[in-house]
């Protein structure tokens, strides 16, 4: 696990904001929403969508 690394503090993610499967994951292992960034991705259909970013601190690690 990258927490177990003293250089690791934090672990980020993030996906697309109609991907309720990847969203789900995130949120059921402690992951905290920590922004929406808006219209930042743009699909092959033309659709420009949505991206959140979620994070996980050290110190909200559970080994």
């Amino acid at each position: 696990m990258a927490f177990e690394q003293d250089w690791c503090h934090k672990i980020q993610l993030h996906c697309d904001a109609k991907n309720i499967a990847s969203k789900t994951i995130a949120e059921q292992n402690g992951y905290t929403l920590e922004g929406v960034i808006r219209q930042d991705a743009k699909w092959p259909n033309g659709s420009i969508r949505d991206k959140l970013y979620f994070g996980k601190l050290k110190s909200e690690w559970k080994k």
